[in-house]
């Protein structure tokens, strides 16, 4: 006959096998078991199974995209598996794309720097504001106004 510890412990054995399938299947946190020094069974809490959770989380991010490009190109069949080849021209014009954002980040960082030199430096204050009436007058001139 089993002790109240092993009676316990084949119980808690029983439900923490019970959560794994559960979890495998939806992809939750389970228990797992622990024995303890003393010879009890505990439960901890863990992933359990994590390439399952994995391949189904993947799965779920494919068909995700798999419905959006369905969508794109007007395919109403759900056996249709659609892939979307990259050409030269759509490379090029995301890395044109890619470089255009970068330098405008550049641009915004370093007016936002010489604004804030701008404000704590009242010399620099006055040169900047010389440097851009005298590129509003090349303006003005280059436009004939």
């Amino acid at each position: 006959m089993l002790s109240l510890k092993r009676k316990s412990g084949v119980i808690l054995l029983a439900v923490s096998i019970a959560l794994i399938s559960v979890s495998s299947v939806f992809s939750v946190s389970a228990a797992e078991i622990e024995e303890n020094q003393d010879g009890s069974l505990t439960l901890t809490e863990g992933m359990v199974n994590s390439q399952l959770i994995r391949k189904f989380k993947e799965e779920q991010e494919t068909e995700q995209k798999q419905r959006g490009l369905r969508d794109k190109y007007d395919v109403e069949n759900e056996d249709v598996y659609v892939v979307e080849k990259n050409n030269i021209f759509k490379f090029l014009m995301r890395g044109l794309w890619w470089c255009i954002r970068v330098l405008a980040y550049i641009v915004f960082i370093a007016l936002a720097a010489v604004g804030i030199i701008a404000i704590i430096y009242p010399d620099t204050r006055d040169g900047l504001i010389e440097a851009f009436n005298g590129i509003f007058a090349n303006f003005q001139q280059l436009w004939g106004s």
